[in-house]
């Protein structure tokens, strides 16, 4: 080849860095600074997205622990854990008092449906407030970008708006916040 570079010579090189000649923690670094400004609403997603993964681990658990008290016809301690006990022993000699004819393990069983249901509840709404919230938040993040796109190209030369015509520089600048997200 006469002194000209083949494409294909600096394969690991591109590989390495990506497709925009950026590796990608430059890219992440470049597009979380456009969440800098909304670290609060960051935080609470992050919290929610835990919250949602813990009542999403517990739900198997209650079930879990409602066909070995079925299946073994114990009564007692339901939960295993002291605090829960106490109260759900409170709950379930209150209804015991009011329904004496009922059998102590469908009382047992029916407090725990009730703290699994609403478990489930709790998850929904976890999850239903972390996507709300996450839309919400990319949103703010892309129109971030085109007031910074739209200032750029305000800031440019007449020339350079002579030369190219405005309606396919908006176009492109749209194409460009929804490819970024």
């Amino acid at each position: 080849m006469s002194g000209r570079q083949d494409i294909h010579d600096d394969s690991e090189a591109e590989s390495a860095r990506g497709s925009f000649g950026y590796s990608d923690w430059q890219l992440y670094r470049f597009m979380f600074g456009y969440l800098t400004p909304y670290k609060s609403e960051v935080i609470v997603i992050l919290f929610l997205m835990l919250f949602y993964s813990i009542t999403t681990a517990v739900a198997p658990l209650i079930l879990f622990i409602t066909i070995n008290r079925f299946v073994s016809n114990k009564t007692g301690d339901i939960f295993g854990i002291k605090f829960l006990d106490t109260i759900s022993n409170k709950v379930i000699s209150t209804f015991s008092s009011q329904l004496g004819s009922l059998d102590l393990i469908w009382l047992e069983v029916g407090v725990i449906g009730f703290v699994y249901v609403t478990l489930l509840t709790m998850t929904f709404l976890f999850q239903r407030a972390q996507i709300l919230r996450i839309a919400t938040l990319g949103y703010k993040a892309e129109l971030a970008i085109r007031l910074e796109l739209f200032k750029h190209l305000q800031e440019l030369d007449m020339s350079y708006h002579d030369r190219n015509e405005v309606r396919s520089e908006e176009r492109r600048v749209g194409k460009e916040c929804r490819s970024r997200w």
